[in-house]
C-alpha cells in the first residue's frame, strides 16, 4: 500500500504543501486503530494494516518533503537522520506495545495508546505549522 501511496503523496505535497499530506495520513492512521479497536478479526486486522501504512507513507513522504527543503545540498545526511529517528521511534512503539500486552493483555489499550500516539504527532505537526518549517505552506 505504501508504494501505490509514495507518488500521490509526493505530487500531493508538491502541490498542495506537506502540511495537508501530514493531516491527511494521520487522518488514515487514525481510521486504522479505530479499525484495530473495533473491528477484531483477520479481515479487520488486514484493512487496519493496510490503513496504517497507507497515512504512515503520507507522512513520511510529507516530512521527507519538508527536510529536503531544509538544506537541499545535505539531503543525505538529513534523510539518514530522518530514517534513523524514524525506526527508533517505530521500534519504541512496537517495544511499548509489546510491553502493555505483556503485561495488561488489553488490544483495545494497546489501540488506544497507538491513536493517542498518532494524535501527539499532529500535535506537534499543528506547532511546527505555525513556528517551524511547515509556515508559509
Amino acid at each position: 500500500m505504501g508504494i501505490l501511496c509514495a507518488p500521490l503523496a509526493g505530487s500531493f505535497s508538491d502541490r498542495q504543501g506537506p502540511f495537508r499530506m501530514v493531516v491527511f495520513g494521520v487522518i488514515l492512521m487514525l481510521l486504522a486503530w479505530a479499525v484495530f479497536w473495533g473491528w477484531n478479526s483477520m479481515p479487520g486486522m488486514v484493512v487496519g494494516i493496510l490503513l496504517l501504512d497507507a497515512g504512515e507513507q503520507c507522512v513520511l513522504i510529507a516530512n521527507q518533503h519538508t527536510i529536503y527543503s531544509l538544506r537541499p545540498d545535505a539531503r543525505n545526511r538529513l534523510n539518514t537522520l530522518f530514517m534513523c529517528v524514524m525506526f527508533i521511534g517505530g521500534a519504541c512503539g512496537s517495544l511499548t506495545a509489546t510491553w502493555l500486552w505483556e503485561t495488561i493483555h488489553s488490544w483495545p489499550l494497546i489501540s488506544s495508546t497507538g491513536a493517542g500516539l498518532v494524535i501527539m504527532g499532529m500535535w506537534i505537526a499543528i506547532r511546527r505549522k505555525y513556528s517551524g518549517p511547515y509556515s508559509g505552506t
